[in-house]
C-alpha cells in the first residue's frame, strides 16, 4: 500500500495526494470514538453528522479494507447528505468498492447535472489507498468554512479508517 492517500473529488476529477504525516496523530485519536461508533456528531462542526458503513461478508460481519461514509446536517442515515465518500485500502476490496462508488455517484447524475456539478467519473480507481468523494447538491446548505472543514475531515476520516 502506498504512503499517500489519493483523494479524488468525482464532481471535478481532481486528485490530491495526502501524506499520512499531513494529519496530526491527535486528530485521528479525536476521531476514533466516532469511527468506532460508526457515526455520530462530527467533533468541531456543530450540526454535522457522520454515518459510516462497512461492506459485509457472507455471515454479515464487516469486511476490512473499505468503508463508505456520508456527512449530513441531520442525524442518522440521511437522504440529503452533503458528502458521500468511499475509502479503500485493500486490493481485495478495490473492485467492489469502486463499483459501489461509481454506482452511488451515478445515482446523483441528474441532480448534479442540473446544478452543473457533474463530471464523468474515471473508469478506474486511483492507486491504493484512495478516497473518492461526491459532493451532492445539499453541500449548498453548508457555509464556506464548513465546506473547507469537511474537505479536511474527509481525509482525516480516511486515514483513521486505514489505521483502525
Amino acid at each position: 500500500m502506498g504512503t499517500n492517500l489519493h483523494h479524488i473529488t468525482l464532481n471535478t476529477g481532481h486528485i490530491a495526494k495526502t501524506s499520512r504525516s499531513d494529519v496530526h496523530p491527535h486528530i485521528i485519536d479525536f476521531l476514533l470514538p466516532i469511527l468506532d461508533a460508526e457515526g455520530g456528531p462530527v467533533p468541531g462542526l456543530p450540526g454535522w453528522h457522520l454515518d459510516l458503513f462497512f461492506p459485509l461478508d457472507d455471515r454479515g460481519a464487516p469486511r476490512p479494507g473499505a468503508a463508505f461514509f456520508q456527512i449530513a446536517n441531520e442525524r442518522g442515515t440521511s437522504e440529503r447528505p452533503a458528502v458521500m465518500a468511499m475509502a479503500c485500502w485493500s486490493d481485495t476490496m478495490q473492485a467492489k468498492a469502486w463499483e459501489h462508488t461509481i454506482a452511488s455517484y451515478r445515482a446523483w447524475e441528474l441532480a448534479l447535472q442540473a446544478c452543473e456539478f457533474w463530471h464523468d467519473p474515471p473508469t478506474n480507481p486511483p492507486p491504493l489507498p484512495w478516497l473518492a468523494i461526491c459532493l451532492t447538491p445539499w453541500i449548498n446548505a453548508a457555509s464556506m468554512s464548513a465546506v473547507q472543514a469537511l474537505g479536511d475531515l474527509e481525509r482525516c476520516i480516511a486515514w483513521g479508517l486505514i489505521e483502525r
